[in-house]
């Protein structure tokens, strides 16, 4: 990937373009569809089972039942099976698809099962029983496919993307699956949830049943768990995988899998475009609250485009398939209190900024190929890429918390990124109860930050009483902004091989061993800053606003490399104790060996230059045991009880924030002192600080140097959850389920510094809690309270020694969810749930000094209610939506306490500021949010599997305000809020498939 090609997204390639030619833009997509044009539906690829069993009409087995199973989705045009003593088949490791069973025994009718529908990883049991008659008479059967999964234990939704875009609106990446999926959380109604945002500021962190993290998979192959792939209209089904997940996963946590459709012997495409307009919306910051904040510049759309298409089909048919798809977005929008420029008034924070309109832009494109070598051997490769460029990314800053309203055009970033993956898979049935595959390939992503054009000669300047940022933004190669670079890269290897035997151990058994290889590398970094290597921090002083306070000087230039290899291997075992009871057992060894390899740091305005060995961080090996239960209590197969339990290890992070940048001598060396202006020009020049580390001006150090080795008795944390569920079919496609999980995270860490022990911070000091606004001798002041500096025996570099220590407390979540799904039948589908979590979160990974005592523990209740549908009104005319009602934000109050009193006690000598927290978490909330989408669309069938699509979009419908982000700081910002959704806004769209 050549960093040459990844140019900053410039104002002048703005949306302000013709109509006309975004109308030729989507029109010559759907016109190379239509030249291609067949009367084939599309197929997939990733897999699940069909099983049952064969009774005449006594209830006796059937054995010797030949089994067909056909299907467009069959690259090698039907499998074979015959039921067994006890009159089973099984299909195993069949595509997701449409299929037809046919049962067929000489002295029998012939059975016919059709539309079945079979969904990524769902073991569809398909019972059939076979009347006494000729062979040649035939009983055709199109039933409802089945909704309850007696054998699968993991949870989780299947969506099927084709029906889905269709019937709902959809933005296109991860907030979609949140909005859809019962127990998922993160992103709906927030910025990475606009449809016209991408890049960083669509970055999102998913949570499942009140656990953060999320391992994302194209096809099984596991890529970059940030990144928010833009081909998700053109993926086939997305499988989520929410709880319970087998061995074969490592990390707890949502799981997603992206997953393509492969071709077919016949030609079938879709292609669509959706467009919005600044004419077609409302404003939804016509509160009392926003307006008494100056919150005057919404989340709003100038223009916006999104054009995609797929086509695929045969090269040979039969033998080898094709499937291409290709999406591209731009967008013009203002951000929610992001300021172009400081207004008449030439100050920031004042409410008469005019508001900064960024620009991005988004290419992706897939290419899949499929090769059934022979009958029993099959061949894929797929390509994805994906790029972005944001010409106003404002959501991180150097220090401290940073927003869109406190970071202005000036101050924020220009944002490039490059993801590439590629793999080949190799999958046979060398025999009828032996099936395997082997893949590899390599996932990487480039990130680039650059500085706003005229912002350069500027330093950082951050206010720790306003949040506000001004001048450039600077990076220490870690932070996302400007800039920084990036480039990860890992080659990734799995193979797994599954055993059926005849009958073993007094029941059905499916062995399946397997294997994960990933081999990493990590390259950040930053170069010099063109106005200096160091930002400054403003305070008040004294009374006095916006004084000189701290300064904090980076090592720039660096590039530190940081290296991860892990070695994985499981065994499953689904065990079937006759047809009501499955046992899944599952074992799970993980190896991560982190590392940093040989490397060299250049010499610059604050460090020297130096070369450095090798350094292996650390080893571990980890076991992880699974088990889970399914019981069917009446045999009717219509319900279901499970219980899972399942140990996760966390896998070491290897992007942004790897666990080794700690150890690492290249990361950046941060340096904070005091720092006094002596000639008032509010930049830092020589001979203003004493740059002595056991100086009167030190404050704090981080630095590999300052890093002591891992203890040999840390351990890497994991994950305990246990989850028991109820599930019944209520109707013909339509099922529902009672649900609770307990999850428990275990031997998490932090960083204390150990040459400065708790005990050391003995000097109490009283201070006034000077309450929500900030100043002290107010009506709202509240009680005294007692902060801590420590010893001076203590101070200087030479007592600033981090190490990275497990925490002590554990954390955990409980969920009760209730949750309903009927699949599109009669003419109407439906998803509904709601869920209650209770968290027991400690605020603080360790606590290491007094200050960090009071209040230190989240144990709040969060809710939400979820729920979507369509209904097929007359004349073809579809209505469709999303509704998610949230608890609204939580937080707590906090204070920094400067060093000096304003009431004229006594002053930190040490320490220059102490945060604390000064009431629960909790007792600061946000009004609950409330996001409606609603959809209506006209289909015409132009022939055959020809058809067009008409869709308005009225995305938050309720044109909804409610606080997305609020600060909770005492002071000018207390309860400022920071973001709010888009306004109701108008979109329409239109899509053409074969």
């Amino acid at each position: 990937m050549e960093v040459s090609n990844m140019v900053p997204c410039s104002p002048a390639r703005k949306l302000r373009r013709d109509g006309v030619l975004l109308l030729a833009r989507t029109a010559s997509l759907l016109l190379a569809l239509v030249m291609f044009h067949s009367s084939a539906v599309a197929q997939t690829l990733t897999l699940g089972v069909i099983e049952g069993a064969v009774t005449d009409e006594t209830g006796g087995a059937l054995p010797g039942v030949t089994v067909t199973l056909t299907s467009p989705a069959l690259q090698v045009g039907q499998l074979t099976a015959v039921t067994g003593p006890e009159g089973r088949y099984r299909f195993g490791e069949v595509r997701v698809g449409v299929y037809r069973l046919q049962f067929e025994l000489q002295g029998f009718q012939t059975l016919v099962r059709e539309q079945l529908e079979l969904e990524v990883g769902f073991a569809a049991r398909v019972d059939a029983t076979l009347n006494v008659g000729n062979l040649a008479e035939t009983v055709v059967v199109s039933g409802a496919s089945p909704v309850v999964d007696l054998t699968t234990t993991r949870g989780g939704q299947a969506i099927n993307t084709a029906l889905t875009t269709k019937a709902i609106p959809m933005v296109g990446h991860q907030v979609d699956l949140v909005r859809l999926t019962p127990g998922l959380s993160g992103g709906v109604g927030t910025r990475s949830g606009n449809p016209t945002q991408m890049g960083l500021q669509a970055n999102m962190s998913v949570a499942a049943y009140g656990q953060s993290g999320v391992t994302a998979m194209i096809e099984d192959f596991q890529m970059h768990s940030n990144n928010q792939p833009p081909m998700l209209g053109g993926t086939d089904q997305m499988d989520v995988r929410s709880f319970g997940n087998t061995a074969e996963v490592q990390n707890p946590g949502a799981a997603l899998n992206y997953v393509f459709s492969s071709g077919g012997n016949q030609f079938h495409g879709r292609g669509a475009g959706l467009f919005m307009h600044e004419a077609l919306q409302s404003s939804n910051i016509d509160t009392p609250v926003l307006r008494a904040q100056g919150f005057t510049t919404p989340e709003e759309l100038k223009n916006y485009f999104d054009v995609q298409g797929n086509l695929g089909g045969r090269i040979i048919r039969d033998k080898l398939w094709f499937f291409a798809t290709a999406r591209q977005r731009e967008s013009e929008r203002t951000i929610g209190g992001f300021a172009a420029n400081a207004g008449p008034d030439g100050r920031y924070l004042t409410g008469d900024e005019p508001a900064a309109v960024p620009v991005a832009e988004q290419w992706g494109q897939v290419v899949k190929l499929s090769y059934q070598a022979t009958p029993k051997y099959q061949i894929t490769g797929l390509w994805w890429r994906d790029r972005t460029a944001d010409n106003g990314s404002c959501t991180s800053g150097y220090f401290g918390a940073a927003n869109c309203r406190t970071i202005p055009f000036e101050a924020a970033s220009i944002y490039n990124i490059r993801d590439l993956v590629w793999n080949g898979e190799i999958r046979g049935t060398p025999t009828n109860n032996v099936t395997f595959h082997l893949k590899g390939g390599r996932a990487a992503y480039q990130t680039r930050y650059y500085i706003q054009p005229g912002s350069d000669l500027l330093p950082t300047r951050w206010n720790r009483n306003t949040q506000l940022y001004t001048g450039s933004p600077i990076s220490n190669g870690n932070t996302t902004s400007a800039q920084r670079r990036g480039d990860t890269r890992f080659h990734q290897y799995t193979g797994a091989i599954t055993y059926i035997p005849a009958g073993f151990l007094g029941g059905d058994h499916q062995f399946k061993v397997g294997f994960r290889s990933n081999l990493a590398l990590v390259v950040g970094g930053a170069s010099n800053h063109p106005a200096g290597n160091y930002g400054l921090v403003f305070d008040t002083v004294g009374g006095v606003p916006d004084q000189a306070a701290e300064i904090t000087t980076l090592s720039l230039p660096l590039e530190p490399k940081n290296g991860l290899n892990l070695h994985s291997v499981y065994a499953t075992d689904q065990w079937r104790l006759g047809r009501r009871l499955t046992i899944n057992l599952g074992l799970r060894f993980d190896r991560q060996t982190t590392f940093v390899p040989a490397q060299v740091q250049e010499a610059s305005t604050f460090v020297k230059a130096a070369e450095f060995d090798r350094l292996n961080v650390g080893t571990w090996n980890q076991w992880a045991p699974r088990a889970a239960v399914a019981w069917d209590p009446t045999g009717s197969g219509k319900n279901v009880l499970k219980g899972t339990y399942g140990w996760y290890n966390d896998e070491l992070p290897y992007f942004v924030g790897t666990f080794t940048d700690l150890y690492n001598p290249v990361f950046a060396t941060a340096t904070t002192y005091r720092w006094r202006d002596l000639n008032g020009n509010r930049n830092y020049d020589a001979g203003e600080v004493n740059l002595d580390v056991n100086g009167p001006d030190f404050i704090d150090i981080t630095s590999a140097a300052n890093t002591r080795p891992l203890d040999p008795g840390f351990k890497l944390p994991h994950s305990h959850e246990v989850a028991a569920s109820y599930e019944r079919e209520l109707l013909p496609n339509m099922g529902s389920r009672v649900l609770y999980v307990y999850k428990r995270r275990n031997d998490d860490y932090g960083t204390v510094n150990a040459a400065r022990p708790y005990s050391a911070y003995n000097i109490p000091i009283q201070r006034r809690d000077p309450g929500p606004d900030g100043v002290v001798n107010t009506a709202d002041d509240g009680s005294m309270v007692t902060i801590y500096d420590y010893d001076p025996v203590f101070s200087g570099g030479q007592f600033v020694s981090n190490e990275r220590v497990n925490q002590v407390n554990d954390d955990s979540a409980q969920t009760i969810e209730v949750s309903v799904n009927k699949r599109m039948s009669s003419r109407w589908s439906l998803m509904g749930s709601y869920g209650a979590t209770k968290q027991h979160r400690w605020l603080d990974s360790f606590i290491d000094t007094p200050n960090q005592e009071y209040f230190p523990l989240d144990e709040t209740w969060s809710w939400v209610f979820r729920s979507s549908g369509s209904f097929v009104l007359p004349y073809e005319v579809l209505l469709g939506g999303t509704l998610n009602v949230r608890s609204g934000i939580q937080g707590q109050r906090t204070y920094v306490f400067r060093a000096a009193d304003p009431l004229g006690g006594p002053r930190l000598n040490q320490l220059s500021t102490v945060t604390l927290r000064l009431d629960p978490y909790g007792s600061q909330t946000g009004p609950a949010q409330k996001y409606l989408d609603i959809r209506v669309a006209k289909t015409f069938n132009l022939g055959g599997q020809r058809e067009v699509l008409f869709s308005m979009d009225v995305l938050n419908a309720a044109n909804d305000s409610a606080a997305q982000a609020i600060t909770f700081a005492s002071g000018p910002t207390f309860r400022q809020i920071t973001l709010i959704p888009t306004p109701r806004a108008l979109r329409f769209g239109i899509q053409y498939g074969f």
